[in-house]
């Protein structure tokens, strides 16, 4: 009993104690063994030992923590949070939005431990930090497209960007418009991400300096952005040589187990190098050996003899491989047909297809190419061109399929040697083996050695539409200059510029069709590019800017865009200059041209002109001594246009090439003078003398002609015989009508057209006419013909003799009489 009471007081006073220890460190608004301070989110901002939170509690003796970046204290009644001196750090060691503090609570009657959240306000409060603002990269040459540059980039860091913030802290890296690079973004850790600059296209040469802009841009609200400059230099170093290439990229030869077999590889000319080594690459590589000659430029390989030659194959297949580095090398394939004979057994397996053809678009997996079940076989791809270490196809063992990853028809370097771009592939057929069956000979049809366990798969790439038209001329945002609309209607342009753009599809895909945003002052040939002027080009004389679309498809709806921007500025008189070049024909006036440029620094636009032969009798003289004239505009460095009497000021060290000042007065067609009173007071006179001259010349010609009908008159008086003034006729015509001239059908006479229909006779016809019928001159008589209208008495001998010796002609005024 006594034992009874004494664990019962002891289990009472045990309950007594934890009953107050629990409610020793009490708080009506805190819970100490776990509080969410959900109440207030805390702002990354926050300066150190700031107050973030406070409670009023009661039996606290102390609080701890050993959290980094809050300090918890206890002062008389107050429990108090604080940052601490690493606050402002958080953000970048830290990534969760929630702080979760362990804190050791003394209180009255012991210790515990609780737990306290802390939950971070979202913000944007950093913008992307770039490891260098200064990226120099150096680079040898060739590289080839898609070429990853990073390698080159702050001893092979690359180009890397941190964002310290908690959310939307993924960096967006964007590159200046270019035609080397392309950028990539790519994350490397929880803040950390990385700028991949990736070639465009293969790149063989480079200018002495490509500068590039690289920006990173979060995904924060609002974004943030930060950017750092790129230099690309070229190597100068290294010595840039062509790569190796074969001769012959697929060699196939029948084995004669007699004299075996002796294959020689050789390079092309100019590939050779003395660094190239020589590989054998393949399944089969065990039954070949090869020696190389010393000079590298080619390659001998026979069929290892002394191995016993594998009884379940027909062919032998190795590749040799010449390789300068990893970015130069060439393939070879060798295929050796083992002639092996004999007749297929009624169990063995052949293939479905020995041929097949098929089309399969680019940029995309196929997952059903090609069946690579046979009842109990399978195919298995032995060869692929064009050859590569990634291969395109495979064996999808779970679906049965030959399978392809993506490839791109445009990939210049896969499809190097082959047009139409196309896989060519062989597939042998695997069966398990089975009595009298390891072996599968092929079967001779017409002589013609038929393998029945290979197939080949000649797959054509199909074209999609995965490029946009490129620009190549001009640049974006160039500056062009067109005359002013007074100007301009007397030079008369007949464009602005040709814009250039290319596609590297195929087909439909690949034809550009031009457009122009709506504008009053140009627009452009849809099929050309040429840019040509409407009515109202620059009649307001200011720049404007054009946008020019080239769309592939021929212009489709659904075709790819690209656009160009150019700024076309008003040329006046004093900025064009008459630009002379000797002895520069068409096709070197570009080089020229340029040649001028890259001297002295500017931007010559031609706005007109031409080329004259200065003579010569052969082609090879004519083209010495051709001159080119044009009219032309020059920008300076800053793209304004300089005057005519400043681009002659750079021009004078060419002596091959004059330049004088385009004046408005000696231009064509020229408009109303605006230059003042006194360059046109002369106008008057000009035009008072001309209808003075105008008035002599008439009244010359008019003196000549009386004089000139006098003097015949004076003849025809002083002759013995009768003329046209006499008052009798020659003879008698009753048809004969001075006063009219009678319809009557055309005549054919040497030197005389005469129509004698009323309206149509002019004055000097008329006359001719006249004359005829009073002189009787029998007209058909002089060609040979019978003269229908009827006559009198026939006209003497005298008379005729002097009708005869009348010439008369309707262009001219005169009757000679001989």
């Amino acid at each position: 009993m006594m034992t009874f009471c004494r664990c019962l007081v002891l289990g009472i006073c045990c309950f007594l104690v934890t009953q107050v220890s629990s409610q020793d460190c009490q708080s009506d608004t805190y819970d100490f063994h776990r509080y969410y301070n959900e109440s207030h989110y805390l702002n990354l901002t926050t300066r150190p030992n700031e107050l973030i939170a406070k409670f009023t509690v009661s039996n606290v003796r102390a609080a701890s923590t050993s959290n980094d970046y809050l300090n918890v204290t206890v002062e008389g009644d107050q429990l108090i949070f604080s940052t601490t001196e690493k606050f402002a750090n958080y953000e970048k060691l830290e990534v969760v939005l929630r702080m979760h503090l362990e804190i050791t609570y003394s209180c009255t009657s012991g210790t515990f431990v609780g737990s306290y959240y802390q939950n971070l306000l979202e913000a944007n409060n950093h913008a992307p930090k770039f490891s260098r603002n200064l990226y120099d990269v150096t680079v040898p040459l060739p590289l080839p497209k898609n070429f990853d540059l990073s390698p080159f980039i702050d001893d092979g860091k690359g180009i890397t960007a941190i964002d310290y913030d908690l959310v939307n802290n993924t960096v967006d890296f964007t590159i200046g418009e270019n035609k080397y690079v392309k950028v990539e973004s790519l994350q490397i850790g929880d803040k950390e991400f990385r700028a991949v600059l990736r070639l465009k296209e293969q790149v063989l040469k480079l200018p002495e300096v490509v500068e590039l802009n690289l920006v990173g841009t979060d995904r924060g609200v609002p974004a943030k952005n930060s950017s750092a400059k790129v230099v690309i230099n070229l190597d100068s170093t290294i010595e840039y040589n062509e790569p190796p290439a074969f001769k012959k990229t697929f060699i196939t030869e029948d084995f004669n187990a007699e004299v075996g077999i002796t294959i020689v590889v050789e390079l092309i000319p100019g590939t050779v190098h003395e660094e190239v080594e020589y590989t054998l690459v393949g399944e089969d590589v065990m039954f070949f050996r090869m020696s190389i000659q010393e000079d590298k430029s080619r390659a001998t390989v026979v069929v290892n003899k002394e191995l016993q030659l594998p009884k379940d194959k027909f062919f032998l297949n190795v590749v040799v491989e010449a390789k300068r580095t990893e970015l130069q090398k060439a393939e070879c394939v060798i295929l050796v047909d083992l002639k092996r004979s004999g007749s297929s057994a009624s169990n063995v397996t052949a293939v479905e297809n020995t041929l097949s053809v098929l089309h399969l678009e680019e940029e995309r997996i196929h997952e059903q190419v090609f069946p690579s079940r046979v009842h109990d076989c399978t195919y298995e791809i032995i060869h692929e061109l064009p050859n590569r270490t990634e291969k395109v196809f495979s064996v999808d063992e779970s679906t049965g399929w030959i399978v392809s990853s993506k490839f791109d028809r445009e990939d210049t370097d896969l499809f190097a040697s082959v047009d139409p771009p196309q896989f060519q592939i062989v597939l042998q057929l695997r069966c398990p083996s089975s009595a009298g069956s390891t072996i599968l000979p092929p079967v001779f049809v017409d002589n013609i050695p038929y393998s029945i366990d290979t197939t080949y798969l000649n797959v054509i790439v199909d074209d999609i539409n995965d490029h946009s038209p490129e620009f190549t001329y001009p640049s974006q945002d160039e500056v062009f200059a067109f005359p002013v609309a007074r100007l301009s209607e007397q030079l008369l342009p007949s464009k602005l510029l040709q814009v250039v753009a290319h596609d590297l599809d195929a087909g439909l895909n690949a034809i550009v069709r031009y457009t122009i945003d709506d504008n009053d002052h140009f627009g452009v040939d849809p099929k050309s590019g040429v840019v040509y002027p409407l009515k109202n080009a620059l009649v307001d004389e200011e720049p404007v800017e054009l946008e020019i679309i080239a769309t592939d498809r021929d212009g489709a709806e659904d075709g790819n865009v690209a656009k160009l921007k150019i700024r076309v500025v008003p040329a006046l008189p004093y900025q064009m200059s008459f630009l002379q070049m000797e002895n520069v024909n068409e096709d070197q006036l570009a080089d020229k041209l340029e040649t001028i440029e890259s001297l002295t620094s500017l931007v010559i636009r031609t706005i007109t002109g031409g080329y004259t032969s200065l003579g010569g009798s052969t082609k090879k003289q004519r083209s010495s001594n051709t001159v080119q004239r044009l009219i032309v505009a020059a920008f300076d460095e800053q793209w304004e246009l300089i005057s005519s009497e400043e681009f002659a000021k750079k021009m004078e060290p060419f002596v091959d090439v004059s330049v004088t000042d385009l004046e408005e007065p000696s231009l064509p067609n020229k408009q109303p003078n605006t230059h003042g009173e006194d360059e046109c007071t002369v106008y008057p006179y000009i035009i008072v003398m001309s209808v003075f001259i105008v008035m002599f010349v008439a009244s010359s010609a008019l003196c000549a002609y009386f004089w000139f009908k006098w003097r015949m008159l004076e003849t025809s008086s002083q002759s013995q015989d009768q003329s046209i003034h006499s008052d009798n006729e020659l003879f008698e015509n009753p048809y004969h009508n001075a006063g009219s001239t009678p319809p009557a059908k055309r005549r054919g006479l040497d030197g005389v057209t005469v129509d004698y229909t009323t309206d149509s006779v002019s004055r000097s016809n008329r006359l001719v006419r006249s004359l005829s019928d009073m002189m009787i001159i029998d007209e058909d008589d002089e060609n040979g013909e019978t003269n229908d209208a009827p006559s009198g008495n026939p006209p003497t001998n005298e008379a005729r003799e002097r009708r005869k010796s009348i010439r008369f002609s309707e262009d001219v005024e005169r009757i000679e009489v001989l």
